[in-house]
């Protein structure tokens, strides 16, 4: 019923909020709050319980379980036509693959996530796909491509109030100063990040 499932959101956001301050994964709250999520329910990705559990996967580095949530979440996604998820969903799937090493897989969810993000029309949409090309990007793009990319998806970032996700841009345009010599660039940018 609704008490489960807004019980279940409940101990998945603080499970999410304790691992931001460093205090690890509660693997029984997670347990319970997926126990109790209700899968038809509708309502906000971010709290869906299985959403933020394939987050904490993903940041544990346990990728192959990460993925496998992030494809069951996008599958029901397609089928429900929900739309509005769909970029985040693209942008963390791409994340996995490309901390994997498949390139491939990277640029397949990289390209549905600018795609899906164009289809919604909002900005954060936007973001996340030009955030996920420059990631990819620094890899094998020419370095006016990858700037332009981070710093757009930066400028949306802050715009829409995502702070939160500008590391991603910011990742990419580290990498991309230090390979060409740019330290103090690199000083520059990567110094306000969170420690």
């Amino acid at each position: 019923g609704a008490d489960a499932s807004l019980r279940a959101e409940s101990l998945a956001s603080l499970s999410i909020a304790e691992f931001f301050v460093g205090r690890g994964v509660s693997e029984s709250r997670m347990s319970e709050a997926l126990a109790l999520e209700d899968a038809a329910r509708q309502g906000p990705l971010e709290l869906r319980p299985r959403f933020i559990h394939a987050l904490l996967l993903l940041w544990t580095l346990k990728l192959d379980e990460s993925i496998s949530v992030l494809l069951l979440l996008r599958t029901e996604a397609i089928e429900r036509g929900q739309d509005v998820g769909m970029p985040f969903i693209s942008f963390y799937l791409a994340i996995a693959s490309l901390w994997k090493g498949d390139l491939g897989g990277a640029s397949r969810y990289g390209g549905e996530c600018a795609e899906s993000g164009a289809l919604t029309g909002e900005p954060i949409g936007r973001a996340l796909g030009l955030a996920v090309r420059a990631l990819i990007g620094v890899l094998g793009a020419s370095p006016d491509q990858v700037r332009a990319e981070a710093g757009e998806a930066l400028a949306l970032f802050q715009s829409t109030n995502f702070l939160p996700y500008m590391t991603s841009p910011l990742l990419a345009l580290g990498p991309l100063e230090l390979s060409i010599g740019h330290t103090d660039q690199v000083d520059g940018l990567l110094c306000p990040m969170p420690h």
